[in-house]
């Protein structure tokens, strides 16, 4: 790629415990109301009136009422669309390879959990001084012994 290579961030705080759920306005054949579908996008109304977030309802509810998952825009260097943002963020929570259907939130934000519970495993019994990360960093580092003798190493 080089060194003049600048890929374009765009950053997104990813919301799961929240108390907002979402109901349809009118009541299906049996006289009871479901969850919204899937893809349900809310983001106006109950949003922030001058930033970027909304809320989506990404999967099916297999029991109960389906949660939403709430995200927030903290950065664009893309400069794409709330519509394009919201588009993504759909579009990765069908892309998680632990589960045949789409899931609540995205699959970075999964594979995000799962290796910092990884990391939890490596560093037990560890103190880290969060205040100089930078000396801290040969605690923090895979042991030889795992990349050798595991070169495949999935979360």
């Amino acid at each position: 790629m080089g060194q003049e290579y600048e890929p374009k961030v765009t950053f997104l705080v990813v919301q799961k415990r929240h108390h907002t759920r979402f109901f349809p306005r009118s009541e299906d054949a049996d006289g009871r109301y479901k969850n919204v579908p899937p893809g349900t996008v809310v983001d106006r109304e109950i949003t922030h009136p001058t930033e970027v977030d909304f809320y989506l309802v990404s999967h099916s509810g297999i029991q109960g009422v389906s949660r939403p998952t709430k995200y927030h825009l903290l950065w664009n260097d893309d400069n794409m669309t709330e519509n394009e943002i919201e588009k993504i963020a759909y579009y990765l929570c069908h892309m998680f390879s632990r589960c045949t259907r789409s899931v609540s939130h995205p699959a970075p934000t999964y594979y995000a959990h799962l290796a910092a519970k990884r990391a939890r495993v490596y560093l037990e019994g560890e103190n880290i001084k969060l205040s100089n990360l930078q000396s801290q960093q040969h605690i923090c580092a895979v042991l030889k012994e795992i990349v050798s003798d595991h070169p495949m190493f999935f979360v």
